[in-house]
């Protein structure tokens, strides 16, 4: 004699204990999938550069740069970048560079200020550059905090976001099944 299934029972989500776990769930895993691929892409741009060979260069202008934006409720905003540019020469051919980090940067005013603090005009630097394609280089070669962190908090939220659909998976067959 086969062994029939018994049929669910009729528990609307609405009234389900597994609700919140599918909300956080979804809110989580599409979050972190969104944005894990573009901390990975930022880590794995600025990691090779530490191998990078070096040549020295010229700080040509250095200076703090603002870019403002207005949203209706928040009011206007400001962001601060470093705009460093130097010059540099590679097998004879002259370049500019504008990176001073790869990566993910702060874009705090003070944060810039002491980027440019840093790299005052006509200073000599050390350029890291990249062999394959000397237009691409940069004064400081090491991965900024922020890129780590952004891949930390993004993964960590794809990773929560696939933990709480897995709850609300058993929480839910519990609540239909028995």
């Amino acid at each position: 004699m086969k062994k029939r299934r018994k049929r669910p029972r009729s528990v609307p989500l609405e009234c389900s204990v597994a609700k919140n776990w599918l909300i956080s769930g979804c809110i989580l895993t599409i979050s972190g999938a969104a944005f894990f691929p573009l901390a990975l892409y930022e880590y794995s741009k600025a990691s090779p550069a530490a191998s990078w060979p070096t040549v020295t260069g010229v700080i040509e202008q250095s200076r703090v740069s603002t870019a403002s934006s207005s949203s209706g409720t928040l009011g206007v905003s400001s962001s601060y970048h470093p705009d460093v540019v130097y010059r540099y020469v590679v097998n004879g051919q002259e370049h500019l560079g504008r990176n001073v980090h790869l990566g993910i940067g702060a874009n705090t005013q003070s944060a810039a200020q002491a980027t440019v603090r840093r790299y005052p005009v006509g200073q000599q630097v050390s350029v890291h550059y990249a062999p394959a394609n000397p237009v691409q280089s940069v004064l400081d070669p090491t991965v900024q905090r922020r890129t780590f962190t952004a891949v930390f908090c993004t993964g960590t939220a794809l990773g929560l976001g696939l933990f709480f659909l897995d709850i609300f998976r058993k929480v839910r067959r519990k609540e239909l099944w028995g």
